[in-house]
């Protein structure tokens, strides 16, 4: 007969799948009040926490689940991805490498460790040995997973997320595509094709891609945010730009020091309107109706939900 542990197990593990993550949380909690060293409700807890936004508060949990299990790679894929949420992601590479080491043939510590790569890769802003070489693990961790588990997502959108850190986004395209055959609705597949259509210049079915992305998974914020910071490049290159500036400078020192003072404060307002303002302006002129007003909807709720925030306590 199934126990109290075994049945807040259950419901944890149930609600991790579905993805409600703060359920799953108090689930755990609720078993282990009563079973407090049971380690399948403390590595249960520390997904569940990471994945709610929680990734400080699930820290020390995910360490426990590690000392409770040193040879169990789940906890130590647990401990490698709450060390990623953290911003850690080179700590979180090597935490990664060691669950691999007790079970290579899990495609999501491939999938993390290949997350990790990318996101190390990603502050190198040069095209350095360094960067190409962290890009290029990410890719065969993202091959690995693919060959482990054909018929999931993961493995395809990582390959995805590898071909856009290179600067390939029709190869960054191909594998979404690929993903999005396998699982139809997820919603990273869409935000990859958004990523990729942003490469190549096209705002508006970058847009397309981060609305239907949002619509797929409307607990997240993180393709809103895309959305709202879409940006339309520059016909000016920045070659141009310094032409223009140096016409400007040559052509006040002809006309004296107030014509330069003019110019240059002419200039100057100009470029800042180019750089801040043009770009988003014209990449809402590209996007859809559709795209526009869930953009206007936002734009609504942030500023009522800042509008209305009530106080704290105690303050007048």
């Amino acid at each position: 007969m199934a126990g109290p542990a075994d049945a807040a197990r259950e419901r944890a593990r149930a609600l991790v799948k579905l993805g409600r993550y703060p359920e799953a949380a108090a689930a755990a909690r609720d078993g282990l009040a009563s079973t407090p060293d049971d380690p399948g409700l403390i590595l249960l807890l520390a997904v569940a926490l990471c994945e709610s936004g929680h990734a400080p508060e699930a820290l020390p949990v995910a360490r426990q689940a590690v000392q409770m299990r040193p040879g169990d790679a789940r906890a130590h894929r647990t401990l490698g991805w709450v060390t990623y949420k953290l911003g850690r992601h080179g700590e979180a590479a090597d935490q990664l490498a060691h669950a691999l080491t007790l079970d290579p043939h899990d495609p999501e510590s491939h999938i993390m460790r290949a997350e990790a790569c990318i996101k190390q890769a990603q502050r190198i802003r040069l095209k350095t040995r360094r960067r190409s070489g962290l890009i290029g693990e990410a890719e065969q961790h993202a091959a690995e997973a693919v060959r482990l588990e054909p018929a999931s997502a993961g493995g395809y959108l990582v390959h995805g997320k590898a071909s856009l850190a290179s600067g390939n986004g029709t190869a960054a395209a191909a594998w979404a595509q690929q993903a999005l055959s396998v699982e139809p609705d997820h919603p990273v597949g869409h935000q990859v094709l958004g990523l990729a259509a942003q490469l190549r210049g096209d705002t508006r079915t970058a847009a397309d891609h981060y609305l239907q992305a949002g619509k797929l998974n409307p607990r997240s914020d993180s393709s809103m945010k895309m959305l709202r910071s879409l940006r339309a490049a520059g016909p000016v290159s920045g070659i141009g730009l310094f032409i223009v500036i140096r016409l400007a400078l040559a052509s006040g020192g002809m006309g004296g020091g107030v014509v330069m003072a003019v110019l240059i404060g002419v200039t100057l307002v100009g470029l800042g309107l180019y750089r801040f303002v043009w770009p988003g302006w014209q990449a809402r002129r590209s996007m859809s109706d559709e795209a526009r007003r869930a953009l206007a909807r936002d734009r609504e709720l942030r500023a009522g939900g800042s509008r209305f925030r009530p106080r704290p306590p105690g303050r007048r």
